[in-house]
């Protein structure tokens, strides 16, 4: 093949060799490369470190050249970097510096850098003159008459600064190279003198020394590494007095804003992992990712606690108040609109029980609110069924009472994190905001630091002056009146407005029988159902027609002893049961069989009647110490009363810590929520009790018995296997409860046996045996 060099294309633009270029690949993709020549072909051939050569059309690198693909790198840059790193012109250079509303000392700085960046610019200007029309001489009186010669052009132009021969000749030299001289280049470098070389060597080493140990694991404080630093400092001056030889001057101790400054100049994010660990490493200095995002309404609700900032008046029945106390708030807010679909106060801690009393209101219409505030633009209809809650690592989230009843009632569960709140930003920021807008502002407020509280002699408890239910609707009226209505500036508008338009495209998920989703929720409990009931933490629950019904259809599903004399054995069934945390008079227990929730009462009812397990738990501890009859249901109902009148005689005379945990027992929280409607309804009987009402609850479609499978505990080691000892004594898997179904027999037919002779040979045998 022959080739004809005018065929070649020709280059019209300006391209030299070794001329560098950053070419961009992408957003996060960038190399260097230096052209070197063009070869047969008439392609542009450039070389990469440690990578073949880069070829490319004169047209294509053209155009990456005009759309900042390609980055033509100037060359002897004012700077000390290597000469592939760009510099950029410092965009506060452009500051004004009459700005109004700011300080005596910005302002200086903002004339200095105006100064500093005019005093650049004029520079390049008299050097681009020179570039255009190559100067005859490099003598400095040449170059004075060239300054003359463009002085006038240069006034009329803008520019102030007239260099002299000296400093043009540098600029010529040092800032940039022909037709590439950057502003940047011009001054880059102001200011950025290595600091260290006024200092001894020795002082060097040691300061060295000192930033290590700084930020060493060890977490020294600052003034311990900072004596160290000068101990070896005044060492090293009196080893030289000693020899005597004389002390130079860089060798001295340097002040403490110096030692101050060098330990915050070596801040990085490995520096600070080594001296606080990842976590506050990463906290400090890596970017935030990106939240979960949401299409639609109650498509993800975000849950969490807080302990409110404002003290809270605690009353009994009378109207008395007994002590103050903080509340625990728990939260729940709609990503997608960000409204507040729950918020309950409580004096309870941070329990299933909470969680569950903000998930019942989440689901129910919020009549309360309409009744309290009126409809008020939708801002009260923040309600329905959410399709997968969020919740963090929390020892009232993970337990296997919460992951059944959000199973059970076909809702997700995304667990954040451990350590993370900013995974839970969205209801993060409404902690803060009601902190802000609501509770600092309250006489019983706080927001101020415990630290400095305890400087200023402040003690906000002595200024309550609202109860639980106070702050419950300053709370509510913040929320409606302002949270909603309000545009917000992550979603674009008001949460209310984007709540109707993502329900209007959207429909709103309800929950199908809220009463059985009631049932579902509450402190789950493994327990044997036996012909005497279940036993749950000490209390019997036991109805003879109802445990007969349940032992009726489940006992088949349970485990089978067939050993001599276990026919007249009574029966039992492993079965899940759920609690109510505020009322000791009853459990529900699922019946798997039929996939509804049995409510079994207590045997004591009269005496656990609306008291909660935790009074129920202290009645019987504070029976125990007295030495109170507590035998029969009038002696633990009478115990009870003298344990109420206790409490409040001891209120007054106990310490606040104590008395401050009183606050759970003292105020009973309703077994109903707000947004509760209470319906009397005659409706026809069955021989199970109530009419089916229809509906399509998650749980009923599960033909388990709704028993997670137990995992590993928090906090503690793995547990070491045992060997077996031998394969023969390995437990057989047991079958799951759908397979034992399955071969449970049906009929009478079934019940044959294939052979009795050799039935009744075995059970003669065992009897021998």
């Amino acid at each position: 093949m022959s080739f004809n060099g005018m065929n070649l294309p020709r280059i019209d633009f300006d391209l030299e060799k070794d001329d560098v270029y950053w070419i961009k690949e992408g957003p996060d993709k960038t190399w260097a490369a230096r052209f070197v020549r063009m070869d047969m072909r008439g392609l542009l051939v450039f070389e990469r470190a440690d990578c073949p050569d880069f070829t490319v059309a004169v047209p294509l690198f053209k155009r990456m050249r005009s759309d900042g693909r390609a980055v033509r790198v100037p060359v002897k840059l004012r700077t000390r970097k290597s000469p592939l790193e760009l510099g950029d012109v410092d965009p506060t250079n452009l500051l004004d510096p009459e700005e109004t509303g700011i300080t005596v000392t910005e302002q200086s700085r903002r004339l200095k850098k105006v100064e500093i960046f005019n005093h650049a610019k004029d520079v390049r200007w008299f050097v681009v003159e020179a570039d255009e029309k190559p100067l005859l001489t490099r003598g400095h009186a040449g170059i004075r008459d060239f300054i003359q010669s463009k002085e006038a052009e240069a006034r009329r132009n803008g520019v102030t600064f007239i260099p002299s021969a000296p400093t043009l000749l540098r600029a010529i030299d040092q800032c940039g190279v022909f037709q590439s001289r950057p502003l940047s280049a011009f001054f880059y470098d102001y200011g950025k003198h290595d600091k260290l070389r006024r200092w001894h060597p020795a002082v060097i080493r040691e300061a060295d020394k000192m930033v290590q140990a700084y930020w060493h694991p060890d977490k020294k404080p600052l003034h311990e590494v900072r004596n160290d630093f000068w101990d070896a400092i005044n060492s090293e001056i009196n080893g030289l007095k000693a020899k005597r030889l004389p002390v130079p001057p860089s060798l001295r101790k340097p002040s403490k804003e110096c030692v101050r400054l060098w330990i915050n100049l070596a801040e990085d994010w490995y520096r600070w992992k080594e001296r606080y660990g990842q976590l506050a490493a990463d906290a400090r200095f890596r970017g935030r990712g990106k939240h979960i995002e949401a299409t639609r309404p109650l498509e993800y609700v975000t849950f969490d606690h807080t302990i409110v900032d404002c003290w809270a008046l605690v009353e009994d029945e009378d109207g008395n108040i007994l002590l103050v106390e903080k509340p625990t708030l728990t939260l729940a807010v709609d990503v997608f609109t960000r409204m507040r679909v729950g918020a309950v106060l409580t004096y309870e801690p941070p329990s299933i029980y909470t969680v569950n009393l903000c998930l019942k209101q989440v689901i129910r219409f919020k009549d309360f609110l309409v009744d309290e505030f009126g409809e008020v633009k939708g801002a009260c209809d923040g309600w329905g069924k959410p399709k997968c809650i969020i919740v963090d690592n929390g020892w009232e989230f993970v337990g296997m009472s919460f992951q059944a009843t959000c199973e059970a009632a076909g809702i997700s569960v995304i667990w954040a994190p451990i350590r993370t709140p900013q995974f839970k930003a969205v209801v993060e920021q409404a902690f803060d905001d009601l902190n802000e807008h609501v509770w600092h502002r309250l006489p019983g407020g706080i927001p101020l630091t415990p630290q400095l509280r305890a400087k200023l002699g402040i003690d906000n408890r002595v200024n309550s002056a609202h109860t639980i239910r106070q702050l419950e609707y300053l709370m509510w009226h913040h929320l409606v009146h302002v949270r909603h209505l309000e545009p917000n500036a992550e979603i674009g508008c008001a949460p209310a407005q984007k709540w109707a338009q993502g329900i209007q495209n959207k429909s709103r998920a309800t929950v199908d029988d809220p009463a059985l989703f009631d049932g579902l929720l509450g402190q789950g409990k493994r327990c044997v159902l036996t012909p005497q009931g279940v036993a749950v933490d000490g209390q019997r629950f036991h109805d003879p027609e109802i445990t007969s019904e349940l032992l009726n259809r489940l006992l088949k599903y349970g485990r089978k002893k067939h050993v001599k004399g276990s026919f007249h054995k009574t029966g039992n069934v492993d079965v899940y049961v759920t609690c109510d945390r505020v009322d000791a008079s009853y459990v529900m227990i699922w019946d798997f069989d039929r996939r509804k929730s049995v409510r079994m009462p207590n045997v004591k009812s009269r005496y656990t009647q609306g008291t909660s397990w935790k009074v129920v738990e202290a009645v019987e501890a504070f029976a125990t110490a007295q030495s109170i009859a507590f035998h029969d249901e009038d002696a633990m109902i009478a115990a009870r009363a003298a344990y109420n009148r206790m409490i409040r005689s001891q209120l007054p005379i106990e310490g606040f810590g104590k008395a401050r945990k009183r606050a759970a027992e003292i105020d009973k929280a309703p077994s109903l929520v707000p947004g509760d409607r209470v319906i009397e309804q005659a409706v026809q009987a069955t021989p199970d009790g109530s009419a089916d009402v229809r509906h399509d609850t998650a749980a009923i479609h599960r033909t388990d018995d709704r028993i997670p499978s137990i995992g590993r505990d928090r906090g503690k080691p793995k547990r070491e296997k045992k060997p077996r000892d031998s394969p023969g004594k390995a437990r057989s898997p047991e079958l799951p409860v759908v397979a034992l179904a399955s071969r449970a027999p049906s009929h009478t037919e079934d019940f044959a046996l294939s052979d009795p002779m050799d039935f009744l040979r075995q059970l003669a045998a065992a009897d021998q045996e």
